[in-house]
């Protein structure tokens, strides 16, 4: 799925503005869902979004945005410091879409129309090898919780030593909550997860995507989750074909420390 945010600073002010925007239209024939939520995104990654549109342009002179004041808009004129923080929200935003970009690409709603808008390349169907489904699990394992940071690594056995990625598959996709229950203790003293009535569908969970790496840390960890449980689901995705998934399989519920 080739894919090319702008780099630019004209050409990246159209781009955030344009793909944004639309997301937040509603759909045809819709009085309530919008696109965001058409093309599978979660409430959680619309918002960072418009976070990011909002940092790069406000419409207000009392309060302007990075690329008002890089682009003089009300008379400042830019300087290095301008400069870098336009450069930081072009990297940092190009960035966060990417798995977002590819997600919304595999949707049964995507059409060559919000491709092109979005600038996301047709499929090659040369790079397409295979077209078979995926039904192999992806057992995901918590093996560290330390700090801000949860380290996770991935096999296609559940009680597998070693990360692995599955044969002909290159991308892992992990979907996880984070309850505020707290945790209770057993007879025997031992610390037991609340399972919460989480699933694969539940709009509040975010998702995260490793495109090579069967063992990696988790980057957007929320502040205040020490003692909170992580819960959640993995599964494989074919990175040439995104409309090639496998079964949702679930975490083991795990305390974060």
């Amino acid at each position: 799925m080739p894919t090319r945010v702008p780099k630019g600073p004209k050409t990246f002010d159209n781009y955030i503005k344009r793909v944004v925007n639309f997301l937040l239209t509603l759909i045809p024939n819709s009085p309530t869902v919008k696109w965001w939520q058409n093309l599978g995104l979660v409430q959680a990654e619309m918002t960072q979004l418009q976070a990011y549109l909002t940092e790069w342009l406000t419409g207000n002179p009392a309060a302007p945005g990075a690329y008002e004041l890089h682009s003089n808009a009300y008379g400042i004129t830019k300087n290095e410091a301008t400069t870098k923080e336009v450069g930081e929200i072009i990297v940092n935003f190009s960035e966060y879409i990417a798995p977002l970009l590819t997600r919304m690409d595999g949707s049964s709603n995507m059409t060559p129309t919000i491709r092109l808008l979005m600038n996301i390349g047709e499929p090659n169907p040369h790079h397409v090898k295979h077209t078979d489904e995926i039904t192999q699990n992806c057992y995901a394992k918590v093996i560290s919780t330390t700090g801000e940071k949860v380290q996770l690594k991935c096999s296609d056995e559940a009680n597998s030593k070693r990360p692995c990625m599955l044969k002909d598959e290159g991308s892992i996709e992990i979907q996880v909550t984070y309850s505020v229950k707290p945790p209770s203790i057993d007879s025997t003293g031992r610390v037991v997860p609340p399972v919460s009535p989480v699933g694969p569908t539940d709009t509040t969970l975010a998702i995260w995507e490793t495109s090579t790496k069967a063992s990696f840390f988790l980057q957007e960890i929320p502040a205040g989750s020490t003692g909170k449980i992580l819960q959640g689901f993995s599964r494989w995705a074919d990175i040439h074909n995104m409309k090639r998934r496998g079964p949702w399989t679930p975490l083991p519920p795990t305390q974060i420390n």
